[in-house]
């Protein structure tokens, strides 16, 4: 079994939702053509003025908050 990524809570996709889809059956190509915000600021842009993605959206960042 896959150990699933762990991203920060204050990140959320932006965009249409379509029924019977979710985040994990969608795979890495449907995340990287999806749109992405921080609930922080309410821009694609997390409070220490890095991009808001999963990718980049790590604990490794610190406005980091974990689930």
């Amino acid at each position: 079994m896959s150990e699933k990524k762990r991203v920060c809570t204050m990140l959320m996709r932006v965009g249409p939702s379509y029924p019977g889809f979710s985040d994990e059956s969608e795979g890495e190509d449907k995340m990287l053509t999806s749109q992405f915000s921080c609930l922080k600021t309410a821009t694609p842009v997390g409070p220490d003025n890095n991009i808001a993605v999963p990718h980049e959206c790590t604990s490794e960042r610190l406005c980091y908050k974990e689930t």
